[in-house]
């Protein structure tokens, strides 16, 4: 997983509803309510706010008639292609903030051309800048009052937190007023949220070619041959059950190694939720290279594995190495570059002897084209060698470079390409790209995934897992019709064996404060959660009761995975991975 890298003030009234009634509406007196920026309405010009990224905008800030407010900012951007953060303007926060302090954001948008996308971003000031508010909206031609809440997650001093906007694209945006308030410990249900975007647009003839593309790639022919004790076949009009138990295709999330074992309920439900949908997890940061417990695999991490091994659960091991000493915390920065790689040496081999035949994979390294200053010290040519060193120590396990914006940064997606061919250059195993896909609004199209997913494997040559998989939003609907079209894109993509989501249980979800999860502290399911059942326990899943023909055999396309094949009292487990797959069943008449 990777973290995005993405004092009184002088109150300034709300454009669209006056300060007063806001408080009435919210119960909030007016010393709970805090303003968090300086000229939120332009009126000083461009003062307090800052122009920044590789592509900077260029600012004009002029009086107007068009809205309702006397000043916005003209924003020209020019910046296609790049991070999202390439091209933003920016204000410090002077105030300080506590953890459970509920933010409130408006903001006044509209476009006088091509479609741009705006990301609201509040966050921490410093690396890794955590994210409070990440969200993408797409400003009309008509201006519109975009607004979202956020209860913070952390503590800020003054100045350790910033308030953004990424502007992503080519053309004009115009931003009116800008209102950033603190409401102290106010109810964050009763404040009204609009993120513009209200649904997403679905694409009918594109789903169409997807589960066409489904049904020829992960469905088969099964045939079931029923027979007598003296293994004659049987008269047609024989009933059989054919049940799905599991899949071929990794269906996967993220999961604390703790509430594999919490005797909780929570710890119950978490585990519940994981085996009737998942078959693969990845341990979220059990595995990494932090700062903790020096007992944790004999007190948590090998508990955690036996539970998931008893329940026939796939394990991802997350991840070997970061390039980064922040990543890596235990990493010492004051080694030589010899030192250094001996101290990565070590880890590496006491990671993979620790988790020999418990993982079938290892995401050998993390986010090679962002996270370098470990590379730059010891030597880009040492960067292989993890992957030498894993596959020596447990040559069973595949291996992955892991790495972000695959679909979304053309340059990050040939960096990650570069990186992987580096490996292969070096005559290192390697046999898994690892797609990390941690999105917002508007999403990338099932077509570009598809044919992001076409480029990496044609230049790679090597199967693809999405690693990281969520969508933050709290508009439950936009959030489960996205997910939907994603998981179908994925799972009829011929180069693609597995969809990892980064965690469901707004409990255990790294992006829960921005809508990423699934499932509420309350264990309700969010739309998303019941999209995600349907297509994984229904729609995708193959449960048919059928009778024999005159041959005594039954044929049917199923998806690929494992079954239990049963006839009165004969009951038989098999797996059915290939179209073709011929089944015997011998009937006990005792």
């Amino acid at each position: 997983m990777f973290a995005l890298t993405v004092g009184c003030m002088l109150a300034h009234q709300i454009i669209s509803e006056p300060v007063g009634v806001l408080h009435k509406r919210e119960n909030i007196t007016q010393s709970q309510s805090t303003p968090l920026l300086l000229n939120q309405d332009f009126s000083s010009g461009f003062n307090s706010w800052r122009t920044e990224g590789q592509n900077p905008p260029k600012v004009e800030v002029i009086s107007t008639t068009s809205g309702p407010f006397k000043n916005l900012s003209k924003i020209s951007v020019n910046s296609q292609g790049s991070e999202p953060w390439a091209c933003q303007i920016a204000q410090s926060i002077s105030s300080t903030l506590s953890k459970g302090d509920v933010v409130y954001l408006r903001i006044w948008l509209r476009r006088t051309g091509p479609a741009l996308t705006t990301n609201l971003v509040f966050e921490e000031s410093i690396p890794p800048n955590r994210k409070e508010i990440y969200e993408s909206v797409i400003p009309t031609t008509e201006w519109q009052e975009f607004k979202i809440a956020t209860s913070i997650e952390r503590d800020y001093a003054t100045k350790a937190s910033q308030f953004k906007l990424f502007f992503t694209g080519k053309g004009t945006i115009e931003v009116g007023p800008v209102s950033l308030t603190n409401l102290g410990k106010a109810d964050i249900s009763r404040l009204e949220v609009n993120l513009g975007k209200e649904s997403y647009i679905k694409d009918q003839a594109w789903k169409d070619e997807a589960n066409a593309k489904i049904k020829s790639l992960r469905m088969g022919n099964l045939t079931i041959k029923v027979v007598d004790e003296k293994g004659k076949p049987v008269k047609s009009g024989v009933p059989v059950s054919v049940n799905q138990t599991g899949h071929k295709f990794k269906f996967g999330t993220a999961a604390p190694a703790r509430l594999l074992i919490d005797p909780s309920q929570n710890g119950q439900k978490f585990r519940e939720i994981i085996t009737s949908h998942f078959n693969t997890v990845t341990f979220e940061n059990d595995l990494k290279w932090y700062k903790d417990d020096p007992n944790k695999f004999e007190k948590l991490i090998f508990p955690a594995a036996n539970w998931l091994e008893k329940n026939q659960i796939q394990l991802r091991g997350h991840n070997l190495i970061w390039g980064s000493y922040r990543n890596s915390q235990m990493l010492d920065k004051n080694l030589s570059s010899e030192e250094t790689w001996k101290q990565i040496e070590s880890h590496v081999r006491e990671y993979t002897t620790k988790m020999k035949g418990r993982v079938y994979l290892w995401d050998a390294v993390n986010e090679a084209v962002s996270e370098t200053d470990v590379w730059e010290k010891v030597g880009w040519d040492k960067f292989p060698e993890v992957f030498k060193i894993a596959s020596s120590i447990d040559p069973l396990a595949e291996l992955c470079y892991n790495d972000y914006n695959i679909s979304t940064v053309e340059r990050f997606r040939n960096g990650a390409i570069t990186r992987v061919k580096q490996i292969q250059k070096a005559g290192a195993k390697i046999t898994v790209f690892g797609d990390q896909e941690h999105l917002s609004a508007p999403g990338v199209s099932p077509r570009m995934l598809w044919k992001t997913w076409d480029q990496v494997n044609k230049e790679t040559g090597l199967p693809i897992e999405v690693t990281e998989f969520d969508f933050g939003s709290k508009n439950d609907q936009l959030q489960a019709d996205y997910m939907e079209d994603f998981y179908r894109a994925a799972f009829s993509h011929p180069s693609v064996d597995a969809i990892i989501i980064w965690g469901f249980w707004e409990n255990a979800h790294w992006l829960a404060n921005r809508g990423g999860h699934l499932i509420n502290k309350d264990w309700s399911w969010r739309t998303s959660m019941k999209v995600v059942d349907q297509l994984l326990n229904h729609e995708w899943r193959t449960i048919e009761s059928l009778k024999t023909n005159s041959k005594g055999e039954v044929t049917l396309p199923a998806f690929y995975g494992s079954y239990d094949i049963g006839s009165g009292k004969s009951k038989v487990q098999v797996a059915h991975l290939n179209s073709g797959t011929q089944i015997t069943l011998k009937l006990n008449q005792r």
